[in-house]
């Protein structure tokens, strides 16, 4: 039987999913972060020391085998002297960095960021967070909350958060050693080139930082920051609605581009960003979805994921050759999503015909129809 040319239905992408787990050679099932340096090997942070991956092996490091103050380790970062950031997590308080310390990567050695940085202009016991916003580093201090950004090879001072200053009950509870609420929060901060959000928690006042300005918005909200968007703007939402914050300091409530796959309640969402210009989300039902600001990819799903809540998957890191790597307390996934190139014709939806169809000869004609022999 001959069938007239159809709907084209085919997928717009491929997604490719490799898991990783105490078996492959990762240090612990449970793994918090993850960062590429200078020479493509990946780095990432577990609870039970560092691990190096080469694409085929993993090579750890740990607080006995190569001198780490700590094994639990949150945060990687890595500037352009392909120094390794290596910031430990808190035993005793979950996402609360307690210290930064630095590999060389030329040589292996582990350093204090004093002795990288001889002219620090801060007291590091109060450093709690460091990251990239792409070509430099960023550094959050906390006595006084502060933002410097180290560029070209100076310190500048971009931002006092002194609406912060109220956190701590007393001022011991400022050094980052001692474990306090605000070092949990270089987990939310974000970093891209001339813009940051720094954020402490939704009953305190965010800094958005601009090329021209800093914002601070005192509102509160509900569930808080989402993420920066790709054209520089605060995504915020609460437990009914999204709005936008703008680089002018306006506040737009009921955004409605940006609109999940599912359906589930703002308050049910779990929220995972980086510097990158992508957004994680998963929830109970759905699982987890990645979202560019143009479309949403279906991840993961909770049964391929095996974790309990959001609350367990860490966070993800986009890596140069544009693979997501997945952190979460039972392993790490590498997805690869790729453009599907095949358009599917004939389909048995389209067909209304459960049988395996073969087709056996396709013509085109003048007009550039094309026709096949669907035989079933």
């Amino acid at each position: 039987m001959w069938f007239y040319f159809g709907k084209a239905q085919n997928s717009q992408h491929i997604v490719s999913k490799h898991f990783y787990s105490v078996d492959d050679g990762l240090a612990s099932r449970e793994v918090f972060c993850g960062v590429q340096d200078n020479d493509g090997f990946m780095w990432f942070g577990t609870r039970n020391g560092l691990n190096r991956y080469d694409g085929k092996n993993f090579k750890l490091f740990t607080k006995q085998n190569s001198g780490l103050a700590e094994n639990r380790i949150f945060h990687l970062s890595v500037d352009k002297e392909n120094h390794l950031f290596i910031a430990y997590g808190h035993p005793g308080y979950a996402r609360s960095v307690m210290k930064v310390e630095v590999m060389d990567l030329k040589t292996g050695k582990i350093k204090s960021v004093k002795e990288v940085f001889p002219n620090l202009p801060f007291d590091e016991r109060y450093l709690y967070w460091i990251s990239g916003d792409g070509d430099n580093l960023c550094f959050l201090i906390s006595k006084p909350f502060q933002f410097w950004k180290y560029a070209k090879g100076k310190f500048e001072l971009k931002c006092e958060m002194k609406a912060w200053d109220n956190v701590a009950a007393k001022p011991e509870d400022l050094i980052s050693a001692n474990g306090a609420y605000h070092t949990t929060t270089g987990f939310y901060t974000i970093f891209r080139n001339d813009y940051a959000l720094l954020f402490l928690g939704n009953t305190q006042p965010l800094y958005f930082i601009t090329p021209d300005t800093v914002i601070q918005q005192t509102s509160s909200f509900d569930r808080g920051v989402v993420t920066l968007t790709p054209a520089n703007e605060v995504l915020i939402n609460t437990s009914t609605e999204y709005g936008i914050l703008n680089t002018k300091g306006e506040l737009k409530t009921g955004i409605s581009s940006f609109v999940p796959p599912y359906a589930t309640k703002a308050d049910k969402i779990y929220y995972r960003r980086n510097s990158s210009r992508e957004l994680m989300t998963y929830t109970e039902e759905g699982g987890l979805h990645l979202y560019d600001f143009e479309k949403w990819y279906k991840l993961p799903d909770k049964k391929e994921l095996k974790i309990a809540s959001g609350n367990s998957l860490y966070g993800f890191y986009k890596d140069r050759q544009s693979n997501f790597w997945v952190f979460t307390s039972t392993g790490m996934v590498k997805i690869k999503i790729d453009k599907n190139p095949f358009t599917h014709y004939f389909t048995k939806e389209q067909l209304n015909d459960e049988s395996e169809n073969q087709v056996r000869s396709i013509a085109v004609d003048d007009l550039g129809t094309v026709y096949a022999n669907c035989l079933e």
